[in-house]
């Protein structure tokens, strides 16, 4: 969960209009956090941490889908 007045809140949002948008990134998603659940569905801390690569590789997608292109 994440509070509206946060940092973080445009990120998410662009997280799941990218997921809503894209079929593939939201199944990969699905299936990592399938996996992470039946590994061990009462580690919270773990099933949090193994999300992290993906959403952070996935968010980087959505930037560019959203925003063009990173230049440097």
């Amino acid at each position: 969960m994440v509070e509206q007045r946060s940092e973080a809140w445009p990120d998410w949002l662009l997280f799941r209009d990218y997921l809503r948008d894209h079929p593939a990134a939201m199944r990969r998603y699905a299936q990592l956090k399938q996996e992470l659940a039946a590994d061990d569905d009462r580690d919270r801390v773990r099933y949090r941490n193994g999300k992290v690569p993906l959403i952070g590789a996935l968010l980087q997608e959505a930037r560019s889908w959203r925003f063009g292109p990173v230049r440097g």
